[in-house]
């Protein structure tokens, strides 16, 4: 659990990354770590479907659709955006709401749900799951990321 926590601060400092920044990116080449997440691009453009209507997203991952609940800021843009995690009780209220407030301080908000996809039931995530889904679910958090940045009102540095 504590390393699921780890991954999912890890995630959430990427997320924050997706935000405007006035810094230009360093032009020197890291050499991986086994403590470093090396992100891919994906081979096919990841875009988020949004119902704004009912405030769903989905985006498809592996071939695998992958929905949460969606919110943005009134305004055009750009926004910074986060992807919001759950815990290992799944998506629920309070993290629906969390990503409502989120997007009325400014931030597109993106709660994906990403146990359902790999037949975990919400609650019943358990140690032995996190060395067997660890690879998928940071595949699809990677793929929500990517998503996000295909939303024409979000700002991608």
């Amino acid at each position: 659990m504590k390393s699921l926590a780890i991954l999912g601060t890890i995630l959430l400092v990427l997320a924050l990354l997706l935000g405007c920044s006035s810094q230009a990116p360093s032009t020197t080449p890291t050499t991986p770590t086994p403590e470093t997440i090396v992100w891919t691009k994906p081979s096919a453009p990841v875009t988020l479907t949004v119902d704004a209507a009912t405030n769903k997203a989905t985006y498809n991952s592996g071939g695998t659709q992958v929905s949460g609940y969606f919110y943005r800021p009134q305004g055009a843009g750009p926004f910074p955006a986060m992807l919001v995690l759950h815990g290992k009780g799944g998506l629920n209220e309070a993290t629906k709401q969390y990503a409502s407030w989120l997007a009325t301080q400014g931030y597109v908000a993106f709660a994906p749900d990403y146990l359902t996809p790999i037949g975990i039931a919400p609650g019943a995530w358990a140690g032995a799951d996190y060395g067997k889904h660890t690879d998928r679910i940071r595949e699809d958090l990677g793929q929500g990321l990517e998503a996000l940045k295909s939303l024409s009102y979000v700002c991608c540095c």
